[in-house]
C-alpha cells in the first residue's frame, strides 16, 4: 500500500464514519447536541462546528500551496462564515450537509494530489499569527488524527448520555 492509497483509505473511512456517527446524533434533541458537557468546545455540536472550521481551514492551506487544485478550487472552501471561536452552523441539518460536503471535497483533494507532492512543505500563518511549516504528509496525518481526536471525545458523551454507538471500528466501516 502506497502512502497515496493510506490517505484515501483515511479520506473514505473519515467520510464514512462521520456519516454513522451524525446518523447517531441525528436522533439526540437539538437540546441534547447542544447541551453543555464541560468539552472544550462546550457541546456535541461545538466539537462538530470545530471540526468543520478546522478542516476548512486546513483546505485554504492546502490550497494556497497547491494552487493549482482543481478540487480545492471550490468557493466552499472559502466559506463566508469561517471563524474560530463561533459556530458556523446553528442547525444539525445544516451542519450535516456542510460535513458531507467538506468530506467529499477532502476525498476528491486526496485523490487528486500527486504523492509527489506529499515531501513538499507545507508554509502557512496559523490562527495566532505565527509562521509555521511542516511536511505535506504529516499535516495529513494530522487532519484526520484531529478528527478520530474529537469524534472520541463525542463518543464519551453520548457514553455519559447513555446513547448507543459505535461508529468508530475502521475495520467494519470499510
Amino acid at each position: 500500500m502506497t502512502l497515496k492509497d493510506h490517505f484515501i483509505l483515511l479520506a473514505r473511512y473519515n467520510g464514512a464514519v462521520n456519516g454513522k456517527m451524525y446518523d447517531i446524533l441525528g436522533e439526540l434533541s437539538d437540546e441534547k447536541r447542544k447541551k453543555e458537557t464541560g468539552a472544550y468546545f462546550r457541546s456535541i455540536h461545538g466539537i462538530l462546528n470545530h471540526l468543520i472550521v478546522s478542516d476548512l481551514t486546513w483546505l485554504r492551506r492546502y490550497h494556497a500551496w497547491h494552487t493549482d487544485s482543481v478540487v480545492l478550487d471550490d468557493e466552499r472552501v472559502d466559506h463566508a462564515n469561517l471563524a474560530w471561536g463561533r459556530d458556523m452552523y446553528e442547525q444539525f441539518a445544516e451542519l450535516r450537509t456542510g460535513r458531507k460536503e467538506v468530506d467529499n471535497i477532502l476525498s476528491a483533494w486526496i485523490a487528486e494530489l500527486p504523492e509527489t507532492r506529499y515531501e513538499e512543505i507545507l508554509r502557512y500563518t496559523n490562527t495566532a499569527g505565527e509562521a509555521r511549516q511542516y511536511i505535506v504528509w504529516q499535516t495529513i496525518d494530522h487532519l484526520f488524527n484531529h478528527q478520530t481526536h474529537h469524534r472520541g471525545q463525542i463518543s464519551e458523551i453520548l457514553d455519559e448520555m447513555e446513547v448507543e454507538h459505535d461508529y468508530s471500528n475502521i475495520l467494519t466501516i470499510l
